[in-house]
């Protein structure tokens, strides 16, 4: 079942064509495991039955092909054929707040030998009632949306397996504890971002409404990202505003070098013009959905 769920992956991903490094079927099968199934190597050798030995020899030869990074997460290909590159969108930078809900005299001696953890490539900070998760993961969709659904089941798995190691409730059934106060949502081989990070040209833009940053260009792993990245906006402005607007430029080219032009005459000629230009004017001023101030602001939550 593991080997055709993999193999079904691989062909997808050739049919978008992308280059696909030839994996034997061990190491197909390791990587869905760490991946897919988020299983650490020891579970990944109860799985298979086989040694934690042998799980990390695979685990070295698939980080030899450039396949996994050192926290074990999969390292997106961004070779292809026919000269196609995939607009992914990288979901990164999650920050979450946690109330713990049960804990014991075990909790209290942690807290006096050590306040910072990190766990599978993730940092955590422990306080008296709560703790403070911060994301050292990738998770990849061909929208926000699937990036973040594949983000939920990780955060699950991992969250389960903190309330066994620190012995605490962290999650139960009717509780809203666990809030996502932080999310950054980039959309890769941007070709505005390849264009920037060519001619080492910085790209940062602030919300007027609160003067936090809201879109920048990035090359993180080498991916020539445009990324949104307001702690209330980010999700929204990706699918709303930036997907929009460079879907549009691609099925109506512009040269590169006059997109930011065209964002400041379009900003000062009409504000409420329809569809990419209607992004352009946006771009340079998110709009805050306006609410009732004495409606009280439900954050996002996974519990």
């Amino acid at each position: 079942m593991v080997e055709n769920t993999q193999k079904r992956l691989n062909k997808k991903v050739e049919s978008q064509g992308s280059v696909v490094t030839k994996l034997t079927q061990t190491q197909e099968q390791v990587l869905f495991l760490l991946t897919q199934e988020y299983l650490t190597p020891k579970r990944v050798s109860i799985r298979r039955q086989t040694s934690v030995s042998a799980v990390y020899k695979t685990i070295e030869k698939l980080k030899e092909k450039g396949i996994l990074n050192k926290h074990l997460e999969k390292v997106e290909k961004k070779r292809t054929t026919f000269g196609v590159k995939l607009h992914l969108i990288r979901l990164h930078a999650e920050e979450y707040n946690i109330k713990i809900l049960y804990k014991d005299q075990r909790y209290k001696k942690l807290l006096e030998k050590n306040t910072t953890m990190t766990i599978d490539g993730n940092t955590i900070r422990l306080y008296g009632n709560s703790m403070e998760v911060y994301s050292g993961q990738s998770f990849y969709g061909d929208t926000s949306q699937k990036a973040e659904s594949i983000a939920i089941k990780y955060w699950n798995r991992f969250f389960s397996k903190l309330e066994g190691k620190l012995k605490l409730i962290i999650i139960k059934e009717g509780y809203f504890n666990i809030s996502r106060v932080n999310a950054h949502y980039a959309e890769t081989n941007n070709e505005l971002a390849e264009e920037c990070n060519r001619k080492a040209d910085k790209i940062r833009i602030y919300a007027k409404e609160d003067g936090k940053l809201w879109f920048t260009i990035d090359n993180s792993f080498n991916l020539n990202e445009a990324e949104t990245m307001h702690p209330k906006t980010a999700k929204r402005d990706m699918e709303d505003v930036i997907r929009p607007f460079f879907n549009d430029v691609r099925e109506n080219p512009v040269l590169i070098s006059d997109i930011l032009k065209l964002i400041k005459e379009q900003a000062f000629q009409n504000k409420e013009t329809a569809s990419g230009l209607n992004a352009i004017v946006r771009l340079m001023k998110p709009e805050e959905v306006k609410r009732d101030k004495a409606q009280k602001k439900i954050p996002e939550y996974i519990g």
